[in-house]
């Protein structure tokens, strides 16, 4: 399934994720509202905010659907969306942290590694005064 998305866009990286997803699946039919919920979680963990995945949902899921013309794609795509960010987003994502950096790579957003630039290293001098000895209270 090919979505009309343009480059870079949310819509590109549910399309990376779609491809995805299904491409792993084995056997049987597969059940795109979870598809689209995994979607969800994994946009979330790459840092897409509610809103962002929302539109997504909405432009796409429609697109991977055969037979669902009187499904309301707004109230679907709100559903969804605020799934991947309640009490289960946040535990998948919790989860699925680990991805994060396979995830961004999909979607074509790799973080570059930032190179750090070694500062001059300040010299710490402590000053420590000795007395003869404990004073024994006298």
């Amino acid at each position: 399934m090919k979505i009309d998305a343009p480059a870079g866009g949310v819509a590109q990286a549910y399309q990376k994720h779609y491809e995805d997803v299904i491409g792993r699946q084995r056997g049987g039919a597969v059940d795109l509202s979870r598809v689209d919920a995994m979607i969800a979680v994994r946009m979330r963990v790459t840092g897409y905010q509610q809103g962002e995945i929302e539109s997504a949902l909405r432009q796409c899921a429609p697109a991977t659907r055969q037979d669902e013309q009187g499904r309301d794609w707004n109230d679907y795509a709100q559903r969804t969306a605020r799934y991947a960010f309640g009490g289960a987003g946040d535990r998948q994502a919790a989860d699925l942290g680990k991805y994060r950096q396979q995830w961004e790579k999909l979607e074509g957003r790799e973080q570059k590694p930032q190179i750090e630039i070694a500062q001059p290293k300040k010299e710490v001098v402590i000053e420590v005064k000795r007395d003869r000895g404990p004073s024994l209270g006298r």
